[in-house]
């Protein structure tokens, strides 16, 4: 059985790149706003991000995220 490690979720999701590079065999490649994602209508959503981890080893890593199966509620068209 391999060792477990404290999971890194502070109390907001957008963790700090140096952080996580400091404390887990990874490298972060990319993290950037991911343009337009916030949706059309009168009340555009946010931007959503992409980042792109490689993995120095072997891990098993869990992903928290919202809204890749379903789409938020729009108003008005959004």
């Amino acid at each position: 059985m391999k060792p477990s490690v404290e999971v890194l979720e502070l109390e907001y999701k957008n963790n700090n790149s140096e952080v996580m590079e400091k404390r887990y065999p990874v490298i972060l490649r990319k993290f950037e706003m991911r343009d337009g994602s916030g949706g059309e209508g009168k009340y555009q959503g946010g931007n959503g991000i992409i980042r792109e981890i490689e993995f120095l080893e072997e891990m098993t890593v869990g992903i928290l995220s919202e809204r890749r199966v379903f789409a938020p509620q729009g108003i008005e068209g959004g």
